[in-house]
């Protein structure tokens, strides 16, 4: 009889191991190696991404502000021609118009070749983050044991114990810092 209350107390101490066991596996990554990564994310919340989008942003208000300096110069410029043209024979009025249509065509192209400047600087940043950070990732990877990381974009359902986002995020800042050349730190 004594042996009757042991067993059904292993049993029930059993049956609670097993019923836990599944609640203890979510605390723990995956035994998949399968991990998700949110790689945009990654990029706007690390340091590095942060200084390129807060340098961004400068860059493009000031281009705005210069856009819009110069597009407030121009209408006055345009208004002193309008007005000089009843004043001035067609022919001399004709040539200041083109020369002035000429000026600000090339202001224009001058204007979007800054933007897509500061379009292409940006992107070439976040390629030397990707490009600085693939190491990084790879060896948390190995660390994890990971057969394989995914971005959180290509991936329908998934586990919050799956995500490397903040471990990653947390490597990659203690690694890389803010990632500025070394003639701007």
């Amino acid at each position: 009889m004594r042996n009757g209350p042991n067993r059904r107390q292993f049993a029930g101490l059993l049956t609670a191991a097993l019923w836990a066991m599944p609640l203890a596996a979510q605390e723990t990554p995956p035994a998949t190696g399968v991990y998700t990564l949110d790689q945009e994310r990654l990029f706007n919340q690390s340091a590095f991404g942060a200084r390129v989008l807060k340098e961004f942003e400068r860059r493009s208000g000031e281009l705005a502000a210069e856009n819009h300096r110069i597009e407030e110069q121009l209408k006055t410029e345009e208004q002193s021609l309008t007005e000089r043209r009843p004043k001035l024979p067609p022919a001399d009025f004709r040539v200041l118009a083109d020369q002035f249509d000429t000026r600000v065509e090339s202001i224009r192209s001058a204007q979007a070749q800054k933007s897509v400047d500061l379009n292409t600087w940006a992107e070439d940043e976040r390629k030397r983050f990707f490009t600085a950070v693939y190491p990084v990732l790879l060896t948390m990877a190995d660390e994890l044991g990971a057969a394989v990381v995914l971005d959180q974009r290509s991936v329908i359902i998934t586990s919050a114990v799956a995500d490397l986002t903040d471990q990653a995020l947390t490597r990659v800042d203690a690694e890389l810092g803010d990632g500025a050349p070394a003639s701007q730190q």
